[in-house]
């Protein structure tokens, strides 16, 4: 839920953020289009770290540090347009490894007969972070202003991080055990 909340608040006031820098609403397509490319391609190898060197947790909570870190960047850039960007960029490759990572967390922790429930659960929390998200981060832009959304933003994950950092590291099941070195297996010789 913290995810989407981060997405949602963060989305709410960074187009008032991008314009007062002075890129014309018309244009952040580009901002959003380039740094989504850059962290979809960046998102891999990380993955693939995660589930080959069983590194689950430590690439969650560097996750969660990264958002720490995109959400103060956001707040300090001010109307400085390549910070905002440098901020955007930081926060989608976060955004984009913990919305490949979760689902498989979720997965290894669920029983085994409660997989699709669990997996339930996740989706119905996505939407409500989403609508928090929007709420809170419309409320607070409106109430203060889109730097102080970024702030509130930082402050969340901060929390987040250290609940997570409490998580056991998640177990590695057999199948993907197998999947995992034949791929390693196959790129290292």
């Amino acid at each position: 839920m913290c995810l989407h909340i981060l997405l949602m608040s963060t989305f709410v006031a960074l187009p008032g953020q991008l314009a007062d820098a002075g890129f014309p609403a018309a244009e952040h397509w580009k901002v959003y289009l380039a740094t989504m490319v850059i962290a979809f391609a960046a998102v891999v190898p990380f993955i693939i770290y995660a589930e080959v060197k069983r590194r689950m947790k430590q690439v969650f909570l560097f996750c969660v540090g990264l958002i720490i870190v995109a959400e103060i960047v956001l707040w300090g850039a001010g109307q400085h347009f390549w910070e905002l960007v440098i901020g955007v960029q930081l926060f989608f490759l976060a955004f984009n490894l913990m919305e490949a990572l979760l689902p498989s967390l979720i997965s290894k922790e669920s029983p085994a007969g409660y997989k699709g429930t669990a997996m339930g659960v996740y989706s119905t929390s996505q939407f409500l972070g989403v609508a928090l998200g929007g709420s809170l981060g419309g409320w607070i832009d409106g109430t203060f202003d889109g730097q102080t959304v970024f702030l509130a933003g930082a402050v969340l994950a901060m929390v987040w991080l250290a609940v997570a950092s409490t998580m056991k590291e998640p177990p590695m099941s057999a199948a993907c055990a197998w999947k995992f070195q034949r791929i390693s297996l196959l790129t290292t010789g």
